[in-house]
């Protein structure tokens, strides 16, 4: 009975050590678009984004190969409204044994300007749905009077 309780549980170990290292850089470049929350909550969830999202207005992140990101808005139909649309000046991304570092400085158009640098944890990362969890906060400034 032991033998069978200690090979259960090495193989949850590895079969969890095994899901973690699938996660690598190259896995999280592209378009994700906002399933709910947005960049700096505690809880973020994003989709990987495929063709047939073209067909509707979608707002997310892009993660570079060169570690930038961007913001990915798109407008299905009739003209995107831009007042208090977040965009971004200058941001980067890193990932690191399950953590995603982000540093971005940018605004919302008409509404102010904001800066931040934060860590998150991949909560879960399969079938193309992305949790992140924030756990460390080292800038997070929003000014709603400032313009750049």
């Amino acid at each position: 009975m032991r033998h069978k309780l200690f090979f259960v549980v090495f193989s949850l170990f590895c079969f969890r050590a095994i899901a973690q290292a699938a996660i690598t850089s190259a896995s999280l470049y592209g378009v994700w678009v906002i399933d709910s929350g947005a960049f700096p909550a505690d809880i973020v969830k994003l989709k990987a984004y495929e063709a047939k999202d073209s067909s509707r207005s979608y707002s997310g992140y892009e993660f570079l190969k060169n570690g930038t990101i961007k913001i990915a808005n798109h407008s299905a139909g009739k003209a995107f409204c831009g007042n208090g649309s977040p965009y971004i000046k200058k941001g980067t991304w890193f990932y690191k044994k399950q953590f995603i570092r982000l540093k971005v400085t940018g605004g919302y158009f008409a509404e102010g300007t904001y800066s931040y640098d934060l860590v998150y944890k991949i909560a879960s990362f399969s079938n193309g749905l992305l949790v992140l969890r924030k756990t460390k906060t080292y800038k997070n400034k929003r000014c709603e009077m400032c313009n750049d």
